[in-house]
C-alpha cells in the first residue's frame, strides 16, 4: 500500500513539474525560515539552564531612589551584603560576590597578553556548575593571589602542560594558578577568561567592605524548599540592621537566575548580562515563526485548490475502482507528507547554507546542530508530519467525500472542487499579506530609527576619533607623556583622556550642594575628564569657562557640569556654586562652567545629571581626534608613540564611530532580520496568490474565451482577472498598518529620543505589497489573456 502511495506521488510530481516545484520551494523555504527563528528562540530561551540548581540561583536587585534620577534598578550590589545573607538566613544554602576586574596584563614567560577576570569568593562554584579540568572547586580561590584559568586560556599560556602551581602575573598582583575549569558555555549571561580569588582584592579597595558602595553582584543559592518571596519580604528588617534609616535609600528584592538573560531591561545597571536579550523580541520572532509556517501551509492548500478540479476525476475513478474514503485520506495525506518531507530536505540545505550570515549577526551562541541532537530530529520528524496533514487536510478530507457519479461529471466535479473554500481562501491571502506588511512596516520603522540615531546630534563628535584602553597603573601614569608626544606628530588634531569613551564611564554618586539651610542633594554621573577632554570632543561651554592648566585649583576643586544638572537643581546662575567635599576635611567643588548636554549614554536613556573632574588616577581611555586625509599614517604613527613609551605592553585600538554603531547592534540585527523574514513572507504569499491566480485562469477559462471573440481587449481581460486579488491585499493594508502602529510605537518607547513614525513608512509598505502582488498575477493574466480563444472554449 504504502509503495503504491510512493509511486502514485512520484508520478503525479513528475506529471505537474511546476505546481511540484512551486509546493515544496514554498514549503521549503517556510520550513527553513521557522528552523531559524525555533533555532534562535530556543538558543535565547537555554541561558543559564545548564547550571544544575539553576532553579533555585537568585541574583539580589536594587530599587534605588534618588533625586535627579529618580527610581532606577541596580544589579550591583555591596561588598558586604553576601556574607551577611548567609550569616542571617538559613534558607539561604550559599552565596558568593563577583566582580569584573578589568582587562590587566597577563603574563608568563614570553608571553604577553590584556585578559579579562572577574574577582569571586570560592562559594561562586558551589552556587554555579562549573567543571574543573583540574584543581579543587572547594579551595581553588580559599587563598588570597589564587587564580582559576579557562581552559583556553591556560593552553594559550601554557600548552600541554600542567598550570597547576605555576606563578603568573596579573597586573600588579602574582598569583598561583590553583585550578583549571572548561570554557564557559556562550549561552551564559555571566563571561569570564579567569577568576580570581576575592581576598586578593578585598583588602586592597576598603570600600569594596562598604554598605555604602556597589560594584559587584552577588548571586545567592536557596535550600529545596525555600521560597524567594518568604525570604524578600524579610529584606526590610534585614536592611535596617545593617544601614541608618536615614542613608537607606533602596530596597532588595531577587530576580531569578533564568529571567536574568531575557528579563532585564529595566535594569539599568548591572555588571554582568553577557550577550542581553529580550523577551519581546522571543515573543514577536515566535510569532513571525509560527506566522511563516501558517502562510507556507496557506500556499500548499491553495496550490492543491488550484488542482482540485483535476483531481476530482482521479477521485471518482478510484471510488468506482473500490477505493474507500479512508483510503482516498491517506493516499491524499501520504503524499501532502512526502512533499513535505522532500521540501524540509530543501529547507535543510537552505539552513546550512544561510546559516553563516545568521552567525555571524547573531554571534557564536547562535548553534544549529541537528546532526548530533537526536531531539531535534525527532522534532523536525514530528513537524514534518504536522505540516504535511495540515496541509493536505483539504484535499483529503473535501475531496475524498465527493459522491463518484459527481466527481465524474466534469461540469460538477470542476464546481463543487474549485469554488469550495473560495471565501476562506481569500480570508487566507488577507491574513498572508497581513503579515507581510507588518514586517515590512517594522523594517522600515527600524531603518528610520537607526538613520535618526546616526544623523542626530549627539552634543559631540565621534568621527576620526580612535580611542586607546588605558589598562593599569603602569600605563595611565605615562598619558601625558603620550599626550605630549602624540601632540607634535602630523595628522593628529588633538588628544585627550577619561574614564569612560564619552567622559561617564558608568560610575555614579551622591552630590550634595553646599551652604543651604536645607539638605540638597543629586544623584549625579562622574566623568573625570583631562583639560582638553570638551574641546578634541567638541562639546560646547554653555556658561563660564572650561578647565584650564592656568588656573591650579581646577586639578583639584574645580567641577564642570552639564544642563541637565542645572535644570534639575533649578539654577539661574550655576557659575560659582559648590558641592560638598569627600570627606569631612575635604574642600568644596566648585562649579566653574556648563557643558552642553550630550549623549554619554544610548538614545535609549535620557540625559543625565553630569559632573566632570580633572582626575589622571581614573583615566581608562586616550582618545585622539585624527586629521581627514591619510588615516593609515596618522594610525601608524599613534603606535609609534604607543610603543616608544609603553614597549612591554600590547596595542589596542578601535575607532568611537565604531563603538557607538556597536551600542545600536540589537537593533540593527532586528531590523535585518524583519528585512529577511518580511521578504520570505512577501515571498511566500507571492506563491500562495500565483496558486489562487492560476485557479481562477483555470476556472474563468471558457469565460475569457468568450469575452475574446466579443472583441474585449487584453488590457481589459488582465484587469478583469487582476481585481479580485487587488481587494485581499488592499484590504490586508486594514489589519496590517494598526498592528503594525502598535508594535513600532511599543518599540520606540525604549527609545526615549527617537523618530516619529510617519504615514510614509506605512504607504511605502502598501505600495511594496501591491506591486509584488500585481507582477505575479499578471503573470498567470497574460497566460490567458493571449491564449488562442478557440482553444478556451473547447477548455472543459
Amino acid at each position: 500500500m504504502l509503495k503504491n502511495y510512493w509511486k502514485i506521488t512520484i508520478r503525479n510530481l513528475l506529471k505537474n513539474k511546476v505546481y511540484a516545484l512551486i509546493n515544496i520551494l514554498g514549503l521549503a523555504i517556510g520550513l527553513a525560515g521557522f528552523i531559524i527563528i525555533s533555532t534562535y528562540i530556543k538558543n535565547e530561551l537555554s541561558f543559564d539552564r545548564f547550571h544544575k540548581n539553576a532553579n533555585r540561583i537568585y541574583r539580589p536587585v536594587e530599587i534605588q531612589h534618588h533625586p535627579g534620577v529618580g527610581t532606577q534598578h541596580v544589579a550591583v550590589t555591596m561588598g558586604p551584603l553576601a556574607p551577611a545573607l548567609a550569616n542571617d538566613f538559613p534558607e539561604i544554602l550559599s552565596a558568593a560576590r563577583i566582580r569584573p576586574h578589568g582587562n590587566f596584563l597577563l603574563s608568563y614567560g614570553d608571553k604577553r597578553f590584556y585578559e579579562e577576570a572577574a574577582a569571586a569568593d570560592p562559594a561562586i562554584f558551589e552556587i554555579f556548575t562549573i567543571p574543573f579540568s583540574s584543581g579543587d572547586p572547594a579551595t581553588a580561590l580559599a587563598a588570597p593571589n589564587s587564580m582559576v584559568l579557562t581552559r583556553t586560556l591556560a593552553e594559550k599560556y601554557f600548552g600541554d602542560a600542567n598550570p597547576l602551581g605555576e606563578m603568573i602575573s596579573y597586573g600588579p598582583y602574582e598569583c598561583q594558578v590553583t585550578g583549571v575549569i572548561d570554557d564557559y558555555p556562550e549561552n551564559s549571561h555571566l563571561h569570564f577568561e579567569m577568576l580570581l580569588s576575592f581576598s586578593t582584592i578585598e583588602n586592597e579597595y576598603s570600600w569594596l567592605n562598604s554598605w555604602h558602595s556597589n560594584s559587584m553582584a552577588t548571586y545567592i543559592l536557596l535550600r529545596e524548599g525555600a521560597s524567594a518571596q518568604a525570604l524578600e519580604a524579610k529584606f526590610p528588617e534585614f536592611l535596617n540592621k545593617y544601614i541608618e534609616e536615614e542613608k537607606l535609600t533602596f530596597e532588595l528584592y531577587l530576580q531569578p537566575l533564568l529571567d536574568v538573560h531575557l528579563r532585564s531591561d529595566h535594569i539599568i545597571y548591572q555588571t554582568y548580562n553577557y550577550h542581553r536579550g529580550d523577551i519581546q523580541s522571543v515573543y514577536i520572532f515566535s510569532l513571525i515563526a509560527l506566522f511563516i509556517l501558517l502562510i507556507a501551509c496557506i500556499n500548499f492548500m491553495n496550490l492543491a485548490t488550484a488542482r482540485s478540479a483535476r483531481r476530482a476525476k482521479e477521485v471518482g475513478v478510484r471510488k468506482v475502482l473500490g477505493s474507500q474514503r479512508k483510503d482516498l485520506v491517506l493516499q491524499f495525506l501520504g503524499e501532502s507528507i512526502l512533499i513535505t518531507g522532500f521540501a524540509l530536505l530543501l529547507g535543510l540545505l537552505i539552513v546550512q547554507v544561510v546559516m553563516p550570515f545568521f552567525k555571524e549577526m547573531l554571534g557564536d551562541r547562535f548553534i544549529f546542530d541537528y546532526y548530533e541532537n537526536r531531539g531535534f530530529i525527532l522534532e523536525l520528524v514530528a513537524l514534518t508530519l504536522l505540516v504535511g496533514i495540515v496541509a493536505g487536510s483539504y484535499p483529503a478530507f473535501y475531496l475524498s467525500r465527493f459522491r463518484p457519479v459527481e466527481t465524474l461529471k466534469s461540469t460538477t466535479a470542476g464546481s463543487r472542487a474549485g469554488q469550495g473554500g473560495a471565501s476562506l481562501r481569500k480570508v487566507l491571502v488577507v491574513l498572508q499579506f497581513a503579515i507581510a506588511i507588518v514586517l515590512l512596516v517594522c523594517t522600515g520603522v527600524v531603518i528610520e530609527q537607526l538613520d535618526y540615531v546616526r544623523n542626530r546630534d549627539l552634543g559631540y563628535n565621534k568621527d576620526q576619533i580612535v580611542y586607546i584602553p588605558l589598562r593599569g597603573k603602569e600605563v595611565r601614569q605615562q598619558v601625558e607623556l603620550l599626550k605630549e608626544d602624540l601632540q607634535r606628530q602630523a595628522g593628529i588634531r588633538g588628544v585627550t583622556a577619561s574614564s569612560g569613551l564619552r567622559g561617564a564611564s558608568g560610575s555614579q554618586g551622591t552630590m550634595t550642594v553646599a551652604g543651604t539651610s536645607q539638605e540638597v542633594k543629586m544623584m549625579m554621573r562622574y566623568a573625570h575628564v583631562d583639560f582638553d577632554f570638551i574641546k578634541t570632543m567638541e562639546m560646547r561651554i554653555m556658561e563660564g569657562r572650561d578647565f584650564s592648566p592656568a588656573f591650579a585649583e581646577d586639578s583639584v576643586t574645580s567641577v564642570i557640569i552639564n544642563q541637565a544638572a542645572v535644570k534639575e537643581f533649578g539654577w539661574e546662575n550655576p557659575i560659582g556654586k559648590e558641592f560638598e567635599g569627600w570627606g569631612d576635611e575635604a574642600p568644596n567643588f566648585r562649579v566653574i562652567g556648563v557643558v552642553n548636554d550630550y549623549h554619554f549614554y544610548s538614545l535609549r536613556q535620557k540625559i543625565e545629571p553630569l559632573i566632570m573632574f580633572i582626575d589622571p588616577p581614573r583615566y581608562y581611555y586616550l582618545l585622539v581626534k585624527l586629521q581627514g586625509g591619510d588615516i593609515p599614517a596618522a594610525l601608524e604613527k599613534v603606535e609609534q608613540v604607543w610603543k616608544t613609551h609603553l614597549p612591554d605592553y600590547p596595542y589596542e585600538y578601535d575607532f568611537l564611530d565604531a563603538h557607538f554603531n556597536g551600542i545600536y547592534k540589537t537593533d540593527l540585527n532586528t531590523g535585518k532580520l524583519f528585512g529577511i523574514f518580511a521578504s520570505l513572507a512577501i515571498f511566500i504569499a507571492c506563491l500562495g496568490l500565483f496558486g489562487l491566480a492560476a485557479f481562477t485562469a483555470e476556472q474563468k477559462t471558457k469565460e475569457i474565451g468568450i469575452r475574446k471573440v466579443l472583441g474585449a481587449s487584453i488590457p481589459g481581460l488582465i484587469a478583469l482577472l487582476s481585481k479580485d486579488f487587488i481587494k485581499p491585499v488592499l484590504l490586508a493594508n486594514l489589519i496590517a498598518w494598526p498592528l503594525a502602529y502598535w508594535g513600532m510605537r511599543n518599540w520606540l518607547a525604549g527609545f526615549v529620543y527617537h523618530t516619529e513614525m510617519g504615514i510614509l513608512v506605512f504607504v511605502a509598505a502598501a505600495l511594496l505589497a501591491l506591486l509584488i502582488a500585481l507582477l505575479t498575477i499578471i503573470y498567470q493574466a497574460l497566460k490567458v489573456a493571449l491564449a488562442n480563444p478557440v482553444k478556451s472554449l473547447r477548455y472543459e
